[in-house]
């Protein structure tokens, strides 16, 4: 992944709150911003609202404290 600001950003609780404000505005600065959350539908509207301004996320429903699936999900982030 190649962005405007060089980063790659992993916010875990992205869907609501903190977290969703926090990747908006990193996202809208440039970074390629990859969020992780239990909750589905706010995920999505997360992502739907950035797609929107034309800002695409990386998004997985994934529970933190699952070792498993957080490791799965770094690498697919990886792999991109």
């Amino acid at each position: 992944m190649v962005t405007a600001s060089g980063r790659v950003t992993v916010i875990t609780g992205g869907a609501s709150g903190m977290g969703r404000a926090t990747a908006a505005r990193l996202a809208r600065a440039g970074d390629q911003v990859c969020i992780c959350d239990f909750n589905e539908v706010n995920l999505n509207s997360t992502a739907a609202e950035l797609s929107r301004e034309g800002i695409e996320i990386l998004t997985g429903r994934l529970d933190v404290c699952d070792h498993v699936q957080v490791n799965d999900w770094i690498g697919q982030i990886i792999a991109k």
